[in-house]
């Protein structure tokens, strides 16, 4: 819970939830109450960093920081700076502590204003349209904040964005000028910027820029997902017997789908002894980092990304994604995790899982699962080496995958809509449909019915029928 007037709390006129348009609200925030006390908390958070540089990890270790000064006033309220009455409230009400943990993070940030957003309201998306108008988005919702902007102008949103891809431990772009225009950075596991100022900005705004904030989602396994009619209990079994038969996996759906969630889960159910070597362009999987529940997702995991200063080598020569999966190759990976595939990587990676990493997963952007596999052949044809052979392709992406799970967002709610196995000469059999009625149906009855899945795939569920529903 958090003091902070949530964005999609405003009381702006709008359309109602689920129509088309885009509703209209204010900035969030912060009552004076509660400020007055989250101040005196962020203070004292500020004080024990000892005048360090701003660096990404206070950004990182900020909650863990804000709750041991909460802590340390209970225990010691003389010093604390606090009233008593606050002090036996933060010591009693846990609602009341959890309130003041947000909202201390929030001013203790040095994401200042936009930490009122990041922290503040449960938010994936933030885009900025000019330094008066950011859109927000999460699950299937959407609202513009037209008014009440910390940011007087462009040029101020410009500087504060400058500020932060320059905190210590930042990586990938670091600086945001007319000759450089454009900057891409991670702060950390915390948000990942995309901003651009004139000249590579046309119209009259001045800066735009993207936002976005990995899944803080609860999901933390498969039994979250069927909790919340996200997958079906029989899809959810076939799946776990997936990952445990170490199938090739390849996650698809539309954008805001929840991919990378969902693979972050199923990296969570792999073997402990396995070592996962993560491939992206841009880090957001983070599998080595708490999953909650005070272990990681996955422990043994290297990652490697296109955002760090990797993107030029000592000649200056561009480092793509096919590179990065070809260093990966020398991690001495079990399982092969590709964050995304938009081009000519799949052919590396399928050529890793033909020799193989069994149990790898990738995901891809396309509308049914169908759909997913022809647009993994074209950007296996995106290689040199492919180009204009579709057979070959179509070999390659059939031998390397064995499934794909597709996943939609249908007015606002992420759901499973099939998954298909991947049989060679193009005879893919569908295991799980989605219904017209937005039900499931089994597809196919027996694991003997599907060739290549089978014998991996028996071992781990009950009987020789593929779970119902």
């Amino acid at each position: 819970m958090s003091a902070v007037a949530q964005p999609y709390q405003g009381s702006s006129p709008g359309p109602p939830p689920g129509s088309d348009g885009v509703a209209i609200s204010t900035w969030p925030s912060m009552p004076p109450e509660v400020r007055e006390v989250a101040q005196v908390i962020a203070s004292k958070v500020i004080q024990a960093r000892g005048g360090e540089p701003a660096a990404v990890i206070h950004e990182e270790r900020l909650e863990e920081d804000v709750r041991a000064t909460i802590t340390k006033a209970i225990e010691s309220p003389q010093t604390s700076g606090l009233p008593l009455s606050v002090i036996s409230e933060l010591a009693t009400n846990v609602q009341y502590r959890e309130m003041m943990v947000v909202n201390a993070k929030i001013l203790a940030s040095h994401l200042w204003p936009l930490s009122l957003l990041i922290y503040g309201a449960d938010l994936e998306n933030i885009t900025c349209l000019g330094h008066d108008s950011w859109l927000v988005s999460t699950v299937g919702r959407k609202l513009l904040l037209a008014g009440n902007s910390p940011f007087q102008s462009d040029d101020d949103c410009v500087e504060f964005f400058r500020k932060v891809i320059r905190l210590r431990g930042v990586t990938g772009d670091q600086s945001l000028t007319d000759a450089s225009p454009i900057a891409e950075s991670n702060i950390g596991s915390v948000v990942r910027v995309v901003v651009a100022k004139k000249p590579a900005v046309s119209g009259q705004a001045g800066i735009k820029a993207s936002i976005r904030v990995p899944s803080r989602s609860k999901v933390k396994a498969l039994d979250d997902y069927v909790a919340n009619m996200v997958i079906p209990r029989g899809a959810a079994q076939f799946i776990e017997a997936l990952v445990k038969g170490r199938a090739n996996i390849m996650i698809a759906g539309g954008t805001s789908t929840g991919k990378t969630t969902f693979m972050r889960v199923l990296c969570g159910m792999v073997s402990d002894s396995d070592h996962l070597v993560v491939v992206e362009d841009g880090a957001e999987l983070h599998l080595d980092q708490d999953r909650g529940d005070g272990t990681a997702w996955h422990r043994l995991t290297s990652a490697v990304s296109t955002i760090p200063s990797i993107r030029a080598d000592a000649e200056g020569q561009h480092i793509t994604m096919f590179d990065l999966v070809r260093h990966a190759l020398r991690f001495q990976p079990d399982r092969i995790i590709l964050g995304e595939s938009r081009g000519e990587e799949m052919a590396a990676i399928c050529k890793a899982l033909m020799t193989g990493h069994d149990g790898s997963m990738t995901t891809i952007h396309a509308e049914d699962a169908e759909l997913a596999v022809d647009q993994a052949m074209q950007y296996v044809m995106e290689n040199p080496r492919f180009t204009g052979n579709e057979k070959m392709a179509k070999r390659v992406v059939e031998q390397a995958l064995h499934v794909v799970i597709h996943l939609a967002n249908q007015e606002g709610k992420r759901r499973l809509t099939g998954i298909m196995a991947i049989e060679r000469g193009g005879n893919n059999k569908w295991v799980y449909q989605q219904t017209d009625n937005g039900g499931w149906e089994r597809r196919t009855e027996l694991i003997g019915n599907l060739t290549r899945l089978a014998p991996r795939i028996r071992p781990f569920l009950w009987s020789d029928e593929i779970p119902q529903p």
